[in-house]
């Protein structure tokens, strides 16, 4: 590892209203990630019934979540122009209209090829959405930063705690190939939004441009890509292949969703939590603390097999393991207040193009090993994430609330 950098950015004034924090123009923001996320959280719930009726593998489940997940390489353009746009906010605002459309016809495709265009279309717009929406909150939260990103994480871990619910219920009533119906709460969310946004104007820094930024940059992300390399093994371990890791130790679909809505409840507090606290305590061995305690308590829950301290497990597992994304999020916004959109864009980039590699591989191992002995590989991997969090680069002159 590289010595540990440090970056310098200005105090800004106190007294301005950039340093405020405007929680008129956050819950705004945070009320599209609910949406965005809730019909995004359609797909993990469902992927048991969905193995079921086309006789798909672990591997081709897997694949369905990374190609989801793969237009997040675009982030980076999307966020350059985003920083360069006024009119971001309305890519905002329909972007969680387009993910309920296609996670609304996930039922209807008979074959694989038809449900993989789905989820490039989904990914397409929760792409948008995830490189526009954080640098508005960061604008908007002043110098709390870590409190703006933790509600926004918070939105997002409400949207995908009720979002298996609604999905399992939406299948209960409307059969898997019926669920096309939700979409119209979409589509009238995304135009309420829409009308909400047109009246909120946001902040815009003076734009860097990416030569005099380049350095910066890579020195700040190369070790953010390293720890995601590793630490992601568990997230796919605790988000997408927890539902279907339930039903294999004897739950119903039902069950298993619910626990799974439970376990995203816990993340919605913790993120709050820890993403609040970031603004006064070391990042760096905050990540650190949540990795170690994530292994512990993930080591624990597999152990066990007693269901009700199972359950308090599991609610553990959420608040500490989904925890840590509001405070890297803070990092990168701190880190890079002239080029907010663009680093937001590679960060988000970062991170969903190395979770096609974590969805392949869980899924590949479940398939050789089985997911209990799966889950056991993928979090002791995350341990070596320890190194790359003592490299990222500390802030100077940073200003908590």
């Amino acid at each position: 590892m590289t010595e540990n950098k440090t970056t310098q950015n200005p105090i800004p004034d106190p007294t301005s209203e950039e340093t405020q924090f405007q929680t008129g123009k956050v819950l705004t923001v945070n009320v599209s990630h609910f949406i965005n996320d809730s019909f995004g959280a359609f797909l993990s719930p469902l992927l048991p019934r969905i193995i079921e009726n086309l006789s798909l593998s672990l591997t081709q489940a897997g694949l369905l979540t990374s190609i989801y997940a793969l237009p997040s390489i675009l982030n980076p353009l999307i966020g350059d122009f985003a920083d360069r746009n006024k009119r971001n906010k309305y890519l905002l605002a329909f972007a969680p209209a387009m993910v309920a459309t296609s996670m609304s016809l996930i039922g209807i495709p008979q074959q694989f090829i038809f449900l993989c265009l789905l989820a490039v279309i989904g990914g397409l717009a929760t792409a948008t959405y995830h490189a526009v929406a954080p640098p508005m909150v960061a604008r908007a939260s002043g110098n709390r930063v870590g409190r703006g990103m933790s509600f926004q994480m918070a939105a997002g871990e409400m949207g995908r705690m009720l979002g298996p619910i609604i999905a399992v219920w939406a299948v209960s009533q409307f059969t898997l190939q019926g669920i096309w119906r939700m979409m119209f709460f979409g589509w009238a969310a995304s135009i309420l939004l829409a009308l909400r946004l047109r009246d909120i104007d946001f902040v815009h820094e003076k734009r860097k441009s990416f030569s005099s930024a380049k350095n910066q940059l890579i020195r700040f992300f190369i070790p953010i890509a390293i720890y995601f390399l590793f630490v992601k093994f568990a997230n796919v371990c605790i988000s997408t292949f927890m539902p279907t890791y339930l039903t294999t130790t004897g739950l119903s679909l039902t069950k298993a969703g619910v626990l799974y809505a439970v376990l995203q409840a816990a993340g919605v507090v913790g993120a709050l939590y820890f993403g609040s606290i970031s603004d006064r305590l070391d990042h760096q061995k905050l990540l650190i603390i949540l990795v170690v305690l994530t292994f512990i308590v993930m080591v624990g829950f597999l152990l066990n097999t007693n269901p009700a301290i199972r359950i308090v497990l599991l609610i553990l597992l959420g608040f500490f393991g989904i925890s840590k994304t509001p405070i890297l999020m803070a990092m990168v916004q701190s880190h890079f207040p002239n080029n907010r959109a663009l680093a937001n864009g590679i960060y988000m980039a970062i991170n969903f193009a190395i979770a096609p590699i974590q969805n392949l591989g869980v899924g590949a191992l479940g398939d050789r090993f089985g997911l209990h002995t799966t889950y056991y590989i993928a979090i002791a991997i995350s341990l070596l994430a320890i190194p790359a969090i003592i490299a990222m680069p500390k802030l100077k002159n940073r200003v908590t609330a």
